[in-house]
């Protein structure tokens, strides 16, 4: 038998622990696009279940890059663990996210009192944790309301002019940039509306212009699953309804 020794250039690479898992959160939201009627994961769905970026290596510098993408956002100190952090907390394009830092590596550690024993021994230390000015300049600025699909905000709107639209998903801003016209719509096409199935996806069964002077559409809709009988509905013909992808381009 013959033992081939594979030569030191041609062994094959160790794949990216990195790249993996981006490719497979990228395979995922594919997924959940296409199947709108398969649940979401709970991490990030609300600020109870944020997903959590720790920032251990260069965190000041993380942080700028990541806050200006983020909307709502806030930050706090937490002295209630064993190691005291700093949490910048915000949504992220409808997720929500925990930035989270040690408090030693970004704040300046000050000592505003002690605590002392009868024969003046010190027991403890009353320390204050001072913020970095760049950091609550970056929430600041990142905290003006959002749209959370393309990031238009009230003083820089999309070309051509949008408006505020309720979010069906309740994930936070969103522009009538991403909305279609309820005269647009086609059956078995598949959106969310803030009034119908409380926000979860619906699939359009009929869609029919109602002649007359108020201009109004008539829809019947029914839950994906249809496991509820449909419904139909009397709606102007500009009726904003947000496609299940999440943009009507």
């Amino acid at each position: 038998m013959t033992t081939t020794v594979p030569e030191q250039g041609d062994a094959a690479q160790a794949p990216d622990p990195r790249e993996g898992y981006i490719e497979g959160l990228e395979a995922l939201a594919q997924l959940l696009r296409e199947h709108p009627e398969v649940p979401l994961p709970s991490a990030g769905k609300d600020p109870n279940n944020s997903i959590t970026l720790y920032l251990f290596d260069e965190p000041l510098a993380h942080a700028r890059t990541l806050i200006p993408h983020m909307t709502g956002t806030s930050i706090e100190v937490d002295t209630a663990g064993s190691y005291y952090g700093v949490n910048v907390h915000g949504t992220l394009a409808g997720l929500s996210v925990r930035l989270y830092m040690k408090a030693e590596d970004v704040c300046e550690r000050r000592v505003t009192g002690r605590a002392t024993s009868p024969d003046d021994r010190v027991l403890q230390e009353v320390v204050e944790w001072q913020l970095p000015a760049e950091l609550l300049d970056a929430v600041a600025q990142a905290d003006e309301p959002a749209c959370r699909l393309c990031g238009c905000t009230e003083n820089e709107g999309c070309p051509g002019g949008c408006v505020w639209v309720p979010d069906p998903e309740g994930k936070g801003e969103l522009c009538s940039s991403h909305f279609i016209s309820a005269e647009t719509l086609v059956e078995q096409q598949i959106v969310r509306c803030v009034e119908w199935n409380d926000g979860d996806p619906v699939r359009i069964l009929r869609v029919q212009l109602v002649a007359g002077p108020d201009g109004e559409t008539s829809v019947r809709y029914q839950d994906v699953a249809a496991q509820h009988p449909a419904f139909d509905v009397l709606v102007d013909r500009h009726h904003l309804v947000l496609p299940a992808g999440g943009s009507r381009g």
